[in-house]
């Protein structure tokens, strides 16, 4: 685990609704649900923060050591990788570019809940296959 990381956009969206982050892959129709610990990882990721400004953030919120954290972290963050949700944020500033507030629910151990019980409905979703201009417009090449 090195750098920084940043969401897999277009081919993942996802959205916050009372502190769980719903985490959909357009590509796969598989969808995450993110809780606790692992809700705050995403939220971090998502604010631009680097390897290391994560396991700060997170080591100072729930009360841990760095070292602690980091072997708790990385592996989450492996699995994040391979289900293609987060991608190596290449050349970009290790630099926290936003905010994150951090709920912390008791220890740090993130969990990624995986359900592929909608995938077929996901992806038969015309939405998915639009540009710039939205839905209903279809793209030219369609």
């Amino acid at each position: 685990m090195g750098g920084k990381l940043s969401i897999n956009v277009p081919r993942v969206v996802h959205e916050t609704i009372d502190g769980e982050v719903i985490v959909i892959d357009l590509a796969t129709g598989t969808y995450f649900s993110l809780q606790g610990g692992a809700a705050d990882v995403w939220t971090l990721i998502s604010a631009g923060h680097s390897s290391e400004a994560m396991v700060d953030a997170l080591a100072a919120a729930y009360g841990e050591s760095q070292d602690s954290i980091r072997s708790t972290l990385e592996p989450f963050v492996k699995e994040l990788e391979s289900e293609a949700l987060v991608v190596d944020a290449g050349d970009q500033s290790s630099a926290q570019t936003g905010t994150a507030e951090i709920s912390v629910d008791g220890a740090f151990s993130p969990y990624l809940e995986k359900h592929t019980d909608m995938a077929e409905l996901i992806l038969l979703d015309p939405v998915h296959e639009v540009d710039s201009m939205g839905w209903p417009h279809r793209p030219e090449d369609a």
